[in-house]
């Protein structure tokens, strides 16, 4: 489950909290609104539980990310 990122819209960073119900890899990619992927926030084996990670965008230009 991805929940909605706080704060929303954000500058420069936002939270974005996920859960997983059981082990597994899990993949976190940010695009912008022409389909690039822009960032990897997580790409990795959790354990089943809630998680958080912060966007940073600092670096990006204002817009939009999905």
């Amino acid at each position: 489950h991805l929940a909605q990122n706080f704060p929303n819209p954000f500058n420069p960073t936002t939270n974005i909290k996920y859960s997983i119900p059981e082990a597994g890899k899990i993949s976190l990619i940010v695009f912008n609104i022409l389909g690039e992927e822009v960032v990897t926030l997580a790409n990795e084996f959790k354990a089943a539980g809630n998680y958080e990670v912060n966007f940073d965008a600092t670096e990006l230009p204002s817009g939009i990310y999905f």
